[in-house]
């Protein structure tokens, strides 16, 4: 009887854990051709009608200001979205030459409830599957950086603002960077035209300071942005292989562009980078799913937003 108790005692804890790894991950699902624009095109415009807006960040929390919305057009789970002007904490809002939070503040204020045209990086990772109000829906999918802003005949470029902000190295602890670059495993399973993400990791955030070496000759030039493979130097004996994305528009991106020209083949630097998932690696995955779950090679991607203060 003693020795029946203890097996059974043993299969529910066993159950117990295969049932909490099982729920580990974070799960969500991002239309098959949506995943197909994005890899073709590391740009998306997008119609969003505007939610909320969060206040202007100070530059020790990234700079930023969020503009939470929605995409009637999106059929992803969940189906927010969040745009983020980058450097509002410093750089004077577009079309005007004095900086001022509260201008940015009016300049939000007058969006909510209206649909806009916004253009910017499609930025794929899980960190916000539930709701913290008006400026933060439900979202997997981020334009950030937001490029550019169209409102009734009026047109903001932001693109000028993606750079590193001086006393800004992004706010990743040393060891949850490492965790996030050689622990995070990503598998997909598509059926009729929608692909669920399966994403494991521990402690996920956004921006960090890297040392890079970007792989200059593999570089590509889409819409004007820059897309290229790269390593992240974590020590002289350890390299994780990702993929790097420059924004047009962006100091950085006109950076890698001259160094292509000139024919160097890498380049290293400490970089501001912010994490996310691979559009390309995503959408190719997914083609090879067929109902089936489908492991991702590489899964993560790299926004670059310039040179960085090394922590």
């Amino acid at each position: 009887m003693i020795q029946k108790k203890l097996l059974t005692a043993v299969f529910v804890l066993c159950a117990s854990v295969s049932l909490l790894h099982a729920q580990s991950g974070k799960e969500f699902s991002i239309p098959l051709d949506a995943l197909k624009s994005w890899a073709e095109n590391p740009t998306a415009m997008l119609n969003v009608k505007v939610t909320g807006h969060s206040r202007v960040h100070p530059v020790e929390n990234d700079c930023e200001m969020h503009l939470g919305g929605q995409v009637t057009s999106y059929n992803g789970d969940p189906d927010g979205w969040v745009l983020e002007p980058m450097n509002v904490c410093v750089e004077p809002l577009p079309g005007t030459t004095t900086y001022s939070k509260a201008a940015w503040v009016r300049f939000a204020d007058s969006l909510k409830n209206r649909t806009v045209t916004a253009k910017g990086i499609p930025r794929i990772w899980p960190e916000h599957l539930t709701s913290s109000g008006a400026s933060n829906p439900a979202h997997a999918v981020e334009l950030h950086p937001l490029l550019t802003l169209s409102d009734t005949g009026k047109s903001y470029d932001f693109s000028k603002l993606v750079y590193a902000p001086e006393g800004f190295s992004g706010g990743l602890k040393p060891e949850t960077v490492t965790n996030i670059l050689t622990g995070t495993t990503v598998s997909v399973t598509e059926s009729e035209g929608r692909v669920n993400v399966n994403f494991e990791s521990g402690r996920i955030g956004n921006f960090t300071t890297l040392s890079v070496r970007v792989l200059l000759a593999t570089a590509e030039e889409i819409n004007g942005s820059h897309r290229m493979d790269g390593e992240v130097i974590l020590s002289q004996n350890q390299k994780v292989s990702v993929r790097l994305l420059t924004a047009a528009g962006s100091g950085i991106n006109n950076t890698i562009a001259q160094l292509k020209q000139k024919g160097r083949k890498t380049a290293t630097y400490d970089f501001l980078v912010l994490f996310s998932l691979d559009p390309v690696a995503l959408y190719n995955a997914a083609k090879e799913s067929k109902g089936q779950t489908v492991e991702v090679n590489k899964p993560l991607q790299l926004i670059v937003y310039g040179e960085g203060q090394p922590e």
